[in-house]
């Protein structure tokens, strides 16, 4: 800082202007913005679960898509448990323990994780997410997750020993861009009134029949995008 009489200071090196702008602001009233996202994330789909513990790491995909998760969970039985909001020992654990150099998010997701695993949770929900149903239309019919987040789940096996935990991870691959036919042919099925035991001719489902999980063929996936 070179302050020079009568004048107002310079700053050497300044890069940013963030001392060489006065910026006035007015102040207005407006609601917490970020309150109220937390409260559309957390409390739209507010039933809880009685069942067995899953956690799910607050970051990425799983973040954004938490109230899918929580209502999907919920409704198979599963008590949800999310991880606690990101703060300096959530990003330590993350940045101190992964193997490979990737990007802060992912960083920040093995630190969720972990979080998770040392309050004895003993199921976690981590999907490979693979792409998504385009929200602004266009070409292209569907939208890709980045490489490093469609790899998360098989990442964190490298560094994360959840044997050590009693625990296991569950990741199953998700293509949520590619799900309209299996969707249409299974609300058909429950709307209609198909007895359960008839849905083996859905392609790209399972489901449980009495005591047992059923897991139908794989449907082939959309070669033609556009």
């Amino acid at each position: 800082r070179v302050t020079v009489e009568q004048e107002s200071p310079l700053f050497y090196g300044s890069r940013c202007e963030k001392y060489d702008v006065v910026r006035l602001t007015e102040k207005k009233d407006i609601d917490d913005l970020f309150k109220v996202r937390d409260d559309l994330l957390y409390n739209v789909y507010n039933r809880e679960g009685t069942g067995e513990p899953i956690g799910i790491p607050m970051v990425l995909y799983m973040h954004e898509l938490f109230p899918f998760w929580k209502a999907f969970l919920t409704e198979l039985g599963y008590q949800v448990v999310p991880s606690e909001r990101t703060n300096k020992k959530v990003i330590r654990g993350g940045i101190e323990t992964i193997i490979v150099e990737t990007c802060f998010p992912v960083k920040l997701a093995q630190g969720h994780l972990l979080t998770l695993l040392t309050s004895g949770v003993k199921n976690i929900c981590l999907p490979s997410l693979i792409n998504l149903k385009s929200a602004h239309g266009g070409q292209s019919s569907n939208t890709f997750a980045c490489p490093y987040a469609q790899s998360l789940p098989y990442t964190v096996r490298g560094s994360v020993n959840f044997e050590m935990y009693g625990a296991r991870l569950l990741s199953p691959v998700i293509h949520f861009g590619e799900g309209e036919e299996t969707a249409c042919e299974l609300t058909g099925a429950v709307d209609g009134g198909t007895p359960r035991h008839a849905w083996s001719r859905i392609r790209g489902i399972a489901y449980r029949d009495g005591s047992k999980v059923v897991r139908n063929e794989d449907r082939p996936f959309i070669t033609d995008l556009d």
